[in-house]
């Protein structure tokens, strides 16, 4: 009987073992958990074209070939515009423009203007802005302003505010607004807020923030809260907030700052201001603005300016200070 036992219990342990190296040889081994194809290492490139910023590794051959196929799209725009397509000669001028190839960019918008591409005359009199030949921007917006194109109408009512002349100014964003260029509604809900009279200058808000631009809601949301309807300020200024228009994120804070206890906000953002912080002063700006203290609203935007700050700086231009 032992050695009947035995040999039971030897073939019970040789199966065991025999089990035992099948099951690991089996097994799946563990998984390796790979990084995104999107990863970016420190010591990755960028290389920036434009306003758009391209990063990618010596590795990542996805990120080379869009970086690759920019530059093929640029030079299919150069074949199409050398054989007379305007079209394709104004986008090689906005894709030379991404490049920071100005000189060549504005020859190409000057063509392409001169063939009757109106965007092309726009571009290129935003250009003429930018190097501060005023009168060659004037003839080219209201070259494009005349052919339909309402951004021009725009643009051109910007430079006859700045140099005060109001009425060719209502004029133009009459025209834009009229033309569905919802910026122009608001430019002029501006002028009309500034001249007292609100209630022109609440509808033109309330159209351009129907038409989708924010900064339209931002202005009717202060129309609203001057008017003490909170509720109402506080839903127009958390939409163009949440749309990305700075300006009604901090007037949205102001209103939410005690309550809406303008007074305070004004005391804390004074204290702020004298400390050297520009949103302080950028603040107090926009509450002298609301109550339509206009040369106090200039006084406090200027001060952030000169300090830094962006926003201030567009405010000043854009609510013609």
């Amino acid at each position: 009987m032992k050695p009947f036992l035995v040999l039971v219990l030897l073939f019970i342990f040789i199966i065991g073992v025999l089990v035992f190296n099948h099951t690991n040889t089996q097994s799946s081994p563990p998984e390796v958990e790979l990084p995104p194809i999107d990863t970016i290492k420190k010591e990755d490139k960028v290389i920036q074209q434009g306003s758009v910023t391209l990063n990618f590794s010596e590795n990542m051959l996805v990120k080379k070939e869009l970086f690759e196929k920019k530059s093929e799209i640029g030079q299919h725009y150069a074949e199409e515009c050398e054989r007379g397509t305007m079209a394709d000669c104004f986008n090689l001028a906005v894709f030379e423009t991404g490049q920071g190839n100005m000189p060549l960019a504005a020859k190409l918008y000057g063509e392409a203007c001169d063939a009757g591409v109106m965007q092309a005359c726009v571009n290129l009199a935003i250009l003429e802005e930018q190097r501060g030949n005023l009168t060659e921007a004037k003839l080219l917006y209201f070259k494009a302003c005349e052919e339909g194109r309402m951004l021009g109408c725009y643009n051109l009512a910007f430079i006859e505010a700045r140099e005060g002349n109001s009425e060719e100014a209502k004029q133009l964003f009459k025209r834009a607004c009229d033309g569905k260029e919802m910026r122009g509604c608001t430019g002029l809900g501006l002028i009309q807020m500034k001249e007292e009279k609100s209630s022109k200058a609440k509808k033109l808000f309330s159209k351009a923030c129907k038409g989708g631009e924010m900064g339209g809601c931002t202005h009717f949301g202060l129309v609203q809260y001057k008017k003490g309807k909170i509720a109402e300020a506080k839903k127009l200024l958390t939409k163009s907030c949440c749309q990305g228009d700075a300006m009604g994120c901090l007037i949205l804070n102001l209103v939410k700052y005690k309550q809406g206890n303008m007074a305070q906000a004004k005391s804390q953002n004074s204290k702020q201001c004298k400390k050297g912080n520009m949103n302080g002063c950028l603040a107090l700006g926009v509450i002298a603005f609301a109550k339509r203290k206009f040369d106090d609203t200039k006084m406090w935007l200027d001060q952030a300016c000169h300090g830094g700050n962006k926003l201030a700086c567009s405010k000043v231009i854009e609510w013609n200070l």
